[in-house]
């Protein structure tokens, strides 16, 4: 069954988004920022004789996270492999971003979750929300298209769309269009095999790779080292042997070898 992680700042339209794809309000809509880093909901849709299973996940929405919340951010990331694992691994990222100007959050959360967390091996499609005042949805596309090269966000597909009918079903013409839009894309991009490398690999990488793209933006910010990312690992479950040896692993994962993680330095349209 194909896994398809859901990913963007909070207030992008998510959880919305997957009450689109299944036509039935299965996901809580919230407009605040509740969640954690990582954290993740499941949910089993089906479109048409397929099913999928879309991962309405918290992203950053603030460029950087800080010492507490990249230990927060590696526990929810290891039950997240481990959920990931068990069902079949990742066939594809589906980034969510409202239309309008590429924020350095933006950003942040493509690296997150493109090069951090899968490691450039996963596909991704973009979605861009809130379209419902446009003359024309697929419009907006080819106005800033050239937009997400510039900042090197590239995707195999994308799909321009409301998540909401409007006030009084104002917007329903295009509501509609939008679930289409939405099938449509999933069933076109999801016929590969998923990518799901092992476990502990998966984590080490991810977390290592993490800590140095966090605190490479902050040099003289306190960097958590082996014995406190110990501490954190025997909360996920891991003996102490196993989390003292993984801490060390973490902490000799290299700093990635692209610049381009560090949005810090990249401009931005805010």
């Amino acid at each position: 069954m194909p896994n398809i992680i859901i990913f963007g700042e909070t207030g992008t339209g998510k959880s919305s988004l997957i009450n689109l794809i299944a036509n039935d309000k299965i996901a809580k809509t919230s407009s605040g920022a509740a969640g954690c880093t990582l954290d993740a909901q499941s949910y089993l849709v089906p479109i048409g004789t397929r099913k999928f299973r879309l991962w309405d996940t918290v992203g950053l929405n603030e460029p950087s996270l800080g010492v507490n919340g990249y230990l927060v951010a590696i526990e929810k990331a290891y039950k997240l492999i481990c959920d990931l694992e068990r069902e079949g691994g990742i066939t594809l990222l589906m980034f969510c971003m409202r239309g309008g100007r590429i924020t350095a959050a933006a950003q942040s959360n493509y690296r997150l979750f493109f090069d951090i967390l899968c490691n450039k091996e996963v596909p991704i499609a973009l979605v861009i929300t809130n379209l419902e005042n446009e003359p024309s949805m697929e419009g907006w596309w080819e106005a800033n298209k050239k937009q997400f090269d510039r900042f090197g966000m590239h995707s195999v597909g994308h799909a321009c769309i409301t998540a909401h009918p409007g006030l009084g079903g104002v917007h329903s013409d295009k509501y509609l269009e939008s679930r289409q839009r939405m099938h449509n894309l999933l069933l076109s991009q999801t016929g590969r095999q998923a990518w799901k490398p092992e476990k502990t690999d998966w984590f080490t990488r991810l977390s290592g790779q993490l800590r140095n793209w966090i605190f490479r933006r902050s040099p003289g910010s306190f960097r958590p080292g082996p014995e406190e990312l110990a501490r954190k690992l025997r909360n996920c479950g891991f003996s102490k042997y196993e989390a003292q040896y993984v801490a060390r692993k973490i902490v000799e994962v290299k700093n990635c070898s692209d610049d381009s993680l560090d949005t810090s330095s990249s401009q931005s349209d805010e």
